[in-house]
């Protein structure tokens, strides 16, 4: 996504902290990607984030993001597996991940998806990946994210979905959502989680989760999980779109 993002980079930024102020109001009423595939996937979908129909996102640097991401997150199996085994061997930072895995193991519904989100947000501060690695868009795993302790928002995304998934939640039940923040301007990413037949999107800005209808100044762009990169189709004609698959003019 690195150079075909750069165009849109330059004039509404990507990811950055915002202060929790600046979301909307709340109403008050993760271990490994599997294999994905481009394969088209039933139309026959209920109860997806936003109420929105989303296909199959054509070949692009998005695709290219996501499978170097699955890569990385896959060789970290093992790692994670031995760092259990053997926790004096292991990486300090990587305990704290594995023990916010374990608390979640123990619980379900909201608690579970409550401890993963609080556990992520409160282990990691806020850093732009050009601040980190002089890089504009640079996508790693969670145990990369918290050997340095800092991430931007993808970085806290990937860590939430894969402890979740790794604490026991469906694939099914989880996604990586890509979309533009409308009040910011800026393009952020996001894990949804589906509970009881209600999506909760986990910020990394504030440890209140909303649900997607609650939402209302997120433009969903794109989603990711293991079956690989969809995108949502009332936006699938948009300038934005295009240019973060590739097609823009630069």
């Amino acid at each position: 996504m690195r150079l075909a993002l750069s165009a849109t980079l330059s004039i509404v930024g990507f990811c950055q902290a915002v202060p929790a102020a600046n979301l909307p109001p709340v109403n008050d009423g993760g271990v490994m990607f599997a294999a994905a595939t481009n394969d088209v996937v039933p139309t026959d979908r209920v109860n997806e984030p936003f109420d929105s129909l989303h296909v199959p996102a054509p070949e692009g640097p998005l695709w290219v993001k996501f499978r170097d991401l699955r890569s990385l997150v896959r060789a970290e199996v093992e790692k994670a597996s031995n760092c259990r085994q053997n926790p004096d061997k292991c990486h300090p930072s990587w305990i704290p991940y594995g023990a916010i895995i374990d608390k979640a193991r123990t619980q379900d519904g909201r608690e579970r998806i409550e401890t993963v989100n609080r556990g992520v947000n409160n282990a990691l501060q806020f850093q732009s990946d050009y601040s980190q690695y002089r890089q504009m868009d640079k996508w790693v795993s969670p145990l990369a994210t918290f050997q340095t302790g800092r991430g931007d928002c993808e970085d806290f995304a990937t860590a939430k979905f894969v402890a979740l998934r790794a604490a026991g939640m469906p694939f099914e039940d989880l996604w990586l959502m890509l979309g533009f923040d409308k009040a910011i301007r800026q393009h952020h990413m996001v894990p949804v989680v589906r509970l009881e037949g209600r999506w909760l999107v986990l910020e990394n800005r504030t440890m209140v989760m909303f649900e997607d209808k609650d939402y209302p100044n997120f433009d969903p762009l794109f989603l990711i999980n293991h079956e690989g990169v969809r995108q949502f189709r009332r936006a699938a004609d948009s300038f934005t779109i295009k240019s973060l698959l590739g097609g823009g003019k630069d």
